[in-house]
């Protein structure tokens, strides 16, 4: 039987390394959705996980009933043969980093396990740059808060509104993500 593979060998860590990927929003007829990524990896460099989340998104559908249907924009946009449109407001390439200690250890790609909820908002608006926190709560008791800078120009009108969102993928692969944004 053959070894398994490297990154199947992840061991639990104390020390991370924090990078926001990009900020964007997708939108298509009445549906606007926020699309955030980051990076984490450990200290050394070594191991690495990016991960995305696309906002909540919820409208009334055309059936009599009028249903609330939780959707994409680009998934809108195919149901209505609408064109999606993308706005990026903030991206980094690993030049803003933030450390990040847990203190118990965790594996760097479980930094957001499935079912976790997570909030995300702009805490602060500089003319060229702007930092994003994040929220991830699993287990009703275990929670993450970190932030995140992005360089760019955010609006105003997005300070200080909490967003909640769903994590969508993640992988070793800047792929992983970067395929469903751009």
């Amino acid at each position: 039987m053959a070894p398994p593979h490297p990154k199947l060998l992840i061991k639990p860590q104390k020390d991370f390394t924090i990078s926001g990927r990009r900020y964007a929003m997708s939108s298509a007829g009445v549906v606007r959705q926020l699309i955030v990524t980051f990076l984490v990896f450990d200290r050394k460099g070594s191991l690495f996980w990016y991960y995305i989340w696309f906002q909540d998104v919820y409208y009334m559908d055309d059936t009599p009933e009028h249903n609330l249907v939780k959707t994409h924009a680009i998934d809108y946009a195919i149901l209505h043969n609408l064109r999606e449109e993308k706005t990026v407001f903030g991206k980094s390439h690993d030049v803003y980093s933030f450390p990040y200690y847990v203190p118990a250890g965790m594996k760097v790609n479980e930094f957001a396990p499935d079912g976790n909820r997570t909030q995300i908002g702009i805490a602060r608006i500089e003319d060229d740059w702007f930092l994003v926190r994040f929220i991830i709560e699993f287990n009703k008791a275990d929670r993450h808060t970190f932030m995140a800078k992005f360089t760019g120009k955010a609006p105003q009108s997005f300070l200080g509104k909490p967003y909640l969102v769903t994590k969508y993928a993640a992988g070793d692969t800047p792929g992983s993500v970067d395929y469903i944004v751009w």
